[in-house]
């Protein structure tokens, strides 16, 4: 099945001393900090939203680039 590759930004406090130390030892890794976080979610999604529901969205989905498509 398709996947919604609409994206939404998100916006959060954290402390900056802290992020750019983050940024730097994982940029030291060759990796993203934004990368980072949507693994984070999309794991926190995985584990936590019902199948059902993933069911539901990803018909959803698939429905409205059918419609699309016509």
């Amino acid at each position: 099945m398709a996947v919604h590759n609409k994206k939404v930004a998100l916006k959060i406090n954290y402390n900056e001393e802290k992020l750019k130390a983050l940024r730097v030892v994982l940029e030291q890794k060759n990796k993203n900090l934004d990368k980072e976080i949507e693994n984070y979610i999309e794991g926190l999604y995985q584990k936590n939203v019902p199948k059902i529901l993933k069911v539901f969205i990803e018909n959803n989905k698939d429905l409205n680039d059918k419609n699309e498509e016509d």
